[in-house]
């Protein structure tokens, strides 16, 4: 009801009584569970306790066969990773050296982003807003470990991260990531059916966060993304996207216009974007000097 409210009515008191109110059940549930866990702790009975640290523990199922590109079947470990390396390097798209043509969306002599800040105190708040997670890159540091350290981590990693923004690079250990395999579809055997997610340092990506707001406030502040744009925008979603869409169509409608639709769908879309044109492309926006580098 609160909440129904607070979009009905608007006002602040009533998204204010909301949040409150949220911010309560949160807390309730919160509890809930730490008593729950306490109480399970404190028993005699070990049974019950690995029963419950079993539940929350992940497990990756095995993949023990996948189907090699003469449709015969492979087992052995190392040769199932090597086809899926092969596998992923082929869907990448091959740059084709052509130019693009680039208009300069801003004035790059009055306005322009090329350095970051990484104080402490901003590399703090970084690692405070961090999801107390518990998965790693090859570094093993997860990140409720530096959620829970932020105070003693911010001065080191403002050091290493601000040291790497100026030489352009950064530790060796960061770029190489740990790749876990994500089933898209059936059958199992096809490599082709899989989505590679690349767990990287969370150490880098606490960096990475930190340009990443920066830049995404420049772009704004500097109208560089266009109203259409509904991915990777803050306060826009699909939501958002699909809301604007039927307000459209539904004017049509009205006025009776005929009206189509038609979606695109590209199939392994991050994998088919050229980078070097996209590097190609960030001075027209500003983005020069180290941040650039």
């Amino acid at each position: 009801m609160a909440w129904k409210r607070s979009k009905v009515t608007g006002k602040p008191n009533d998204k204010a009584a909301y949040k409150s109110i949220a911010a309560q059940c949160s807390n309730s549930i919160r509890k809930y569970h730490a008593a729950k866990e306490l109480k399970i702790i404190r028993k005699d009975n070990l049974g019950s306790f690995f029963n419950f640290v079993n539940g929350k523990l992940k497990t990756c199922s095995k993949l023990n066969e996948i189907c090699r590109s003469d449709n015969t079947l492979c087992h052995d470990k190392e040769e199932i990773s090597c086809i899926f390396n092969n596998f992923f390097a082929s869907v990448f798209t091959v740059d084709n050296g052509l130019s693009p043509k680039l208009t300069h969306r801003v004035n790059v002599h009055s306005t322009c982003l090329s350095s970051i800040n990484f104080s402490p105190s901003t590399v703090k708040k970084a690692l405070r807003a961090l999801k107390p997670t518990t998965s790693t890159g090859l570094d093993g540091i997860p990140n409720v470990f530096l959620k829970n350290c932020a105070n003693s981590l911010s001065i080191p990693l403002s050091h290493i991260f601000d040291t790497s923004f100026k030489d352009g690079a950064i530790p060796l250990d960061w770029k190489v990531a740990s790749v876990i395999l994500i089933q898209k579809k059936r059958p199992t055997v096809d490599p082709g059916n899989y989505r590679p997610i690349s767990l990287t340092s969370n150490c880098c990506r606490v960096m990475e966060r930190i340009i990443n707001n920066k830049l995404i406030i420049y772009l704004l502040l500097n109208n560089l993304i266009t109203k259409e744009q509904h991915g990777f925008v803050r306060k826009r979603s699909t939501c958002t996207n699909i809301l604007e869409s039927l307000h459209d169509w539904t004017l049509n409608l009205q006025r009776l216009i005929p009206t189509d639709i038609i979606y695109f769908d590209f199939k392994k879309a991050f994998d088919s974007v050229s980078h070097p044109k996209l590097l190609m492309k960030l001075p027209a926006y500003g983005i020069v000097g180290n941040l650039l580098n």
